[in-house]
């Protein structure tokens, strides 16, 4: 019986590591510098995935936006302290059972998440174990194998020790060269801080998640098992994203050589160009955003906007309070959401005559 892990290794080298390693080669033709080379190469890889990665924003938005109705769920099937742990088993079974229905109804594959995690280890590894092997070959005075003889006419090779104009040596430890894992850290930091501090922040989901969020009692029952804090878990998700990371990435990085130092910076400096380009045309692209976002969501299949987002209040009432811009949605029909920061007196009868213009603007279309 053929062993897994062989068929694995096989399956590996194909895709992964003898093209990204020949994509080296072709680099190291034309820039005859092997820094440059390894950090094209990590360009090359991280702009593939790069339509991945971006479809994973879109569905952190939804399920941000999903949030309160997740809220809600968790607060319909709440534990006391006097519930039997069979009582407590199947609230915490029932609670997961209705967001999972709460996710199917709207298109969110929780699997997807592992999926881009798995596709970006899977081939950014391979500029890994590419850097690494030419490290140590440089080290050892052995040849690198793998090369595409039909194409360079050759199947094996040895690269040079100096890279980026010999400002380094590629299999020499990071600790002579200090300066690059110091680097990787300040950029995983400079991520951290972008991302929870910097980005535009996409006002219009955070507004449209704050009104949607049920208020918690005034006098919860002593008995109520205190719930999950959203804030909490968001101040210790930003602590150890922006503190606690690019200390873990400085020790680690500091154990490598200076070859895949060099590819760590650039795959750090990547990330964090790639995070403000993809939130700031989000930002002031929000059509296109909620677009992407009804695209991607099975109950915006009737084109009422109304239905786009699945919500304890109505969406119309949050939409007025919402920065001007137009949305066009599948079935074409605009709305335009009005730039007014003071609340309607009579909230219920301008959702009513929202709807009502919608449906008329519809008709005519039609």
């Amino acid at each position: 019986m053929p062993n897994p892990l062989d068929a694995f290794k096989f399956l590996f080298d194909t895709l992964v590591y003898y093209p990204q390693l020949n994509l080296l080669q072709f680099f190291f033709k034309f820039t005859n510098d092997i820094g440059f080379a390894i950090i094209l190469v990590a360009i090359v890889v991280n702009l593939l995935l790069w339509k991945v990665i971006s479809g994973s924003f879109i569905s952190g938005i939804k399920m941000r936006i999903l949030g309160p109705q997740m809220k809600l769920i968790q607060d319909q099937y709440k534990t006391t302290k006097d519930d039997a742990p069979e009582v407590i088993m199947t609230k915490s079974t029932a609670t997961r059972k209705a967001i999972g229905q709460l996710y199917a109804k709207h298109g969110i594959k929780t699997g997807s998440f592992f999926w881009v995690l798995f596709f970006q280890l899977f081939f950014a590894s391979g500029v890994f174990y590419v850097v690494n092997n030419v490290a140590n070959s440089i080290k050892d005075s052995t040849t690198i194998k793998g090369i595409y003889e039909n194409i360079f006419g050759f199947s094996s090779t040895v690269f040079p020790s100096g890279g980026l104009n010999n400002l380094i040596k590629i299999d020499a430890p990071s600790t002579n060269y200090l300066w690059l894992p110091v680097l990787s850290l300040v950029l995983s930091y400079l991520y951290g801080r972008y991302t929870f501090h910097w980005a535009p922040n996409l006002k219009i989901i955070n507004q449209l998640v704050n009104n949607n969020t049920p208020k918690d009692p005034k006098d919860p029952k002593k008995d109520d098992v205190p719930g999950i804090d959203p804030a909490a878990l968001q101040r210790n998700q930003e602590f150890m994203v922006i503190y606690i990371m690019p200390v873990i990435t400085f020790f680690i990085n500091s154990s490598f050589s200076a070859g895949l130092n060099l590819y760590f910076v650039t795959l750090s400096l990547f990330n964090l160009i790639r995070q403000i380009i993809i939130s700031n045309y989000y930002a002031t692209h929000v059509d296109k955003m909620l677009q992407d976002v009804a695209d991607s969501d099975p109950t915006s299949s009737d084109g009422n906007p109304f239905n786009n987002i699945d919500s304890p209040v109505d969406v119309a009432l949050v939409a007025s309070n919402l920065p001007t811009t137009s949305i066009e949605l599948t079935t074409k029909s605009p709305i335009t959401i009005i730039d007014k920061t003071v609340k309607p007196k009579n909230d219920q009868a301008n959702s009513k005559a929202n709807k009502k213009n919608w449906k008329k603007n519809t008709n005519k279309k039609r």
